[in-house]
């Protein structure tokens, strides 16, 4: 009988793990995460599921558990963000050269997506020791509030704080949230007593309780109202849970009923509310569309007795991953908690200082505020001497605790006491003494990973292109009426080979030198980096083994300069060409010929015959000191093809003195390149070289230099640039990059000359491949380049 039991037993207990299974994903997909981990243990595992308990673990912050199945998991996976989660857990745990390692991967196994986090935690476990708060603090567990459960975001209120616990009230439950499967959370207050310490927490308002959770809140300046989180159920759906604001006023004995804020975006999450001094603006946490990864700031402001629609708070602010927990002190200075900027692990507390309604760059505040655990909820005090954070670091009561921290210093005063001045040097790299007269110019980010500068008459910006360090020029004309221009400088070392750099802690800087003899270097520096170093930075500039080539393009017939005029130069040892114009008066340069060998400059122009010369470096010792002069000559009154034009519009020439004066036509003759409206063709994929300012692919240069001279010589066209990308990373991502390829041709074409109603940019993104290489589909690096490509459609006006 033995044989038919054993067999019966074994279908059953299938069976009851076939059923565990189906309600642990039925738990799960309802955010009943602990609850499901215990039911997905007991069964049998496949991958999906794994993922399901590492990610319940790390949605509830158990990092711990979260590192132990993710390391399982990423040696089957191939999804990418399981990379991501194990990095976070390992940099949260202190295993900091195997997060780096997980970072970087992450990074790699995106291709150029767009989402920076992996490259940027990574590099700030490079440079994690200069993550410390610029000042004396003393930070101490709050007494007589923290719990052995979750105590957080604390606020000042009145003769107190009110803060959020999910401490059991008076030792009874009043329910268990499926998600942590523990109680749900309410809010206390703690008055403070004349000693200066809070007194035991009591419940702040029965009328402010719901069913769920409550969350962190903010008050007006005359505590008559407030808003805070509450957590709602998605209806027809009562297991999924949403969150949204709500706000109550104050009467004589309590709050009236909450009602919900609106907002817009009825099915995403609005959390953390935190209210503007005046009370004009509120700021939240949301993952409505529109942001940039998780969770991002946004911002609502109070208009014609409503709150507008939302806005997001920029580049500056938030990033691919989550930003959260937003408070906002007197000065202005938004304080917020991110685990997308990269600090000492988890979520850190960072602050970005408010410059006439723009914040800048966001700043992390350092230790002892930030551990390699979660630290958010951050408020400080009016006179900004002290105030509370929240930490789920170590030594604590419980897993979120409420620290107190004392300041030497007003935190108010920090934006003043961390600008520094700081010294930039130039250095030979093989000698290593200083290069006296060295140029430098220098860049600041602008807040969405590009870079802002001038130079000249137009505002240039490198925006980042798909690979890394990649990217494509936007060019910009100035407006001579603007009150600033961007944060940037070009500085010029002494006789001591330095200059001084005021140096802000919200900024990343970008260092382009240049000195005659050298090769251009670019370098990118944090700004802890330049604070932090006990000397002067230096740059160092490898000699060029290459001379410069300068000289002005002059009209033959006046000896007048001739500005605009394209000048190409060749390298007949590599074959390679570089184009350039001359400015507004004649002058035209080219930083480096390389020694040994010899080149053609050419000069054209329309209605000019063309010039060239052969300068050489072949008989050059290639000091640094060394450098070449070709000026070059073009005869007015001639075509393309070199041949003398007369233009009779005027009807007739009058002979004087034996000659025969005559004027250029308003549209000379058309070369053999004519083009016919509708005619398409191609340009080589237009990357920009960073260090010089230039298009990286001579070819692409040539194309557009091309596509000028057609323009000025057809001013009755017009033509659309249309960019297209290959099928790496995502559509919304292709797209949008297309979108800045085109505008940075279109820029670069006007830059030339060429009106800008002549010219459609367009970005078509992936949707337009040239061969099968869609998403999917393996293809060569080749192949890929194919898809890369810029268009060029011909109309009529």
């Amino acid at each position: 009988m033995k044989y038919k039991i054993i067999p019966f037993l074994l279908f059953v207990f299938a069976g009851l793990m076939a059923q565990n299974a189906d309600k642990a994903d039925k738990l799960y997909d309802h955010l009943g995460y602990m609850e499901a981990i215990q039911l997905y243990r007991a069964g049998e595992l496949t991958m999906e599921r794994m993922e399901h308990i590492a990610n319940g673990y790390r949605l509830n912050h158990d990092t711990q558990n979260a590192e132990k199945w993710y390391a399982q998991i990423v040696q089957e996976s191939d999804n990418p963000l399981n990379l991501l989660y194990y990095a976070q857990a390992l940099h949260s745990n202190g295993n900091l050269e195997l997060a780096r390692t997980y970072y970087l991967k992450y990074d790699q196994a995106l291709g150029g997506s767009g989402d920076a986090r992996g490259k940027n935690l990574a590099a700030a476990i490079d440079r994690i020791s200069t993550f410390e708060h610029d000042g004396d603090v003393e930070v101490t567990p709050a007494k007589n509030i923290n719990s052995p459960k979750l105590d957080f975001s604390p606020t000042y209120y009145q003769n107190g704080i009110v803060f959020v616990s999910n401490r059991e009230p008076d030792g009874k439950s009043a329910g268990k949230d499926p998600w942590t499967g523990d109680d749900y959370a309410a809010h206390y207050f703690a008055r403070e007593k004349a000693d200066g310490t809070l007194a035991f927490p009591e419940l702040f308002s029965l009328r402010l309780a719901g069913r769920f959770h409550e969350g962190p809140l903010t008050f007006t300046q005359s505590a008559d109202q407030v808003f805070f989180t509450r957590n709602l159920t998605k209806k027809h759906r009562q297991k999924e849970y949403i969150l949204k604001i709500f706000t109550a006023f104050a009467t004589d004995s309590e709050w009236t009923s909450p009602e919900m804020l609106d907002l817009g975006a009825p099915t995403a999450n609005d959390a953390h509310p935190a209210l503007s001094p005046d009370g004009r603006r509120l700021y939240f946490a949301s993952d409505r569309e529109g942001g940039y990864g998780g969770m991002d700031i946004w911002v609502s402001k109070f208009e014609n007795g409503v709150w507008g629609a939302p806005e997001n708070a920029g580049a500056q602010i938030n990033t691919a991953g989550n930003e959260v927990f937003p408070y906002v002190y007197e000065d202005g200075t938004l304080y917020f908690a991110s685990d997308g900027w990269g600090g000492l692990g988890g979520l850190d507390i960072f602050y970005s200082n408010n410059e006439n309604g723009t914040y800048g760059r966001a700043v992390n505040l350092g230790a002892p505020f930030n551990s390699n655990k979660d630290d958010f909820g951050y408020v400080l005090h009016p006179l900004g001497t002290e105030g509370y954070f929240t930490s789920a670091r170590s030594g604590g009561s419980g897993k979120d605790d409420i620290y107190h921290f004392r300041l030497s210093t007003p935190q108010g005063n920090k934006q003043k006491k961390q600008k520094r001045t700081v010294p930039v040097c130039v250095t030979d790299k093989k000698t290593g003494e200083r290069i006296a007269g060295a140029k430098v110019n220098v860049l600041t980010e602008a807040g969405d990973g590009s870079f802002e500068g001038v130079e000249g008459d137009f505002i240039v910006q490198l925006i980042p292109a798909d690979q890394p360090d990649e990217y494509v020029l936007r060019l910009k004309r100035r407006d001579p009426f603007a009150d600033s221009e961007p944060g940037n400088e070009t500085k010029m070392t002494d006789e001591n080979g330095q200059f001084d750099l005021e140096v802000r802690p919200d900024k990343q800087y970008i260092f382009v030198a240049s000195a005659n003899g050298y090769r251009d270097h670019r370098a990118t520096f944090s700004p802890e980096a330049l604070i932090q170093n006990d000397g002067a930075t230096c740059l160092e500039l490898a000699p060029a083994e290459c001379v410069p080539l300068a000289g002005k393009t002059l009209n033959r017939r006046y000896e007048n300069p001739v500005p605009n005029v394209t000048v190409t130069l060749v390298d007949l040892c590599s074959g390679e060409t570089t184009t350039t114009i001359s400015d507004e008066n004649g002058d035209y340069a080219f930083s480096c010929l390389p020694c040994g060998c010899d080149f053609i400059v050419r000069a054209s122009k329309v209605n000019f015959k063309e010039d060239a010369a052969l300068p050489s470096t072949r008989d050059l010792a290639c000091d640094k000191d060394d450098r070449l002069t070709q000026d070059l000559y073009l005869m007015p009154g001639y075509d393309e093809q070199g041949k003398v034009f007369v233009n009779f519009e005027d009807k007739t020439v009058l002979p004087r003195e034996g000659k025969t004066n005559v004027s250029p036509p308003a549209n000379p003759p058309a070369g053999a390149d004519i083009l016919r409206e509708g005619v398409t063709f191609q340009l080589k994929d237009i990357y920009y070289d960073f260090d010089r300012a230039n298009i990286r692919n001579p070819d692409a240069q040539t194309d557009l230099d091309h596509l000028v001279e057609v323009l000025r010589r057809h001013p009755d066209l017009r033509v659309e640039l249309s960019s297209h990308t290959d099928s790496r990373g995502t559509a919304e991502y292709n797209l949008k990059l297309s979108e800045n390829r085109a505008r940075a041709a279109r820029e670069y074409l006007i830059a030339h000359g060429i009106e800008p109603d002549r010219i459609i940019a367009k970005g078509y993104g992936e949707s337009q491949p040239v061969n099968g290489c869609t998403d999917g589909v393996e293809c060569s690096e080749a192949e890929h380049q194919l898809n890369r490509r810029t268009e060029v459609r011909v109309f009529v006006r």
